[in-house]
């Protein structure tokens, strides 16, 4: 729906509570941005949307602990 109606559409309120860190809606427009050259009337070539590695790397350690720990749980009784 997002990619028909734009920022813009019915889910433009929506677009203000996503919490993805460490990306951001910021960091998702300037992605946008660089990928589709009708958005700034040229995409941006050769140069990366930067974005904090190293934040990434804690986020996906968090995630998994927690699938891990949800997988495990089942092995517990009650089965």
């Amino acid at each position: 729906m997002g990619a028909t109606a734009g920022v813009t559409g019915e889910l433009s309120d929506r677009l203000e509570r996503i919490v993805e860190w460490p990306r951001s809606v910021g960091w998702m427009n300037r992605l946008a941005e660089r990928l589709w050259p009708g958005a700034a009337g040229q995409a941006v070539r050769g140069r990366a949307v930067g974005l904090f590695w190293p934040g990434v790397l804690v986020r996906n350690v968090v995630f998994l602990a927690i699938v891990l720990v949800h997988g495990l749980r089942r092995l517990l009784p009650p089965y």
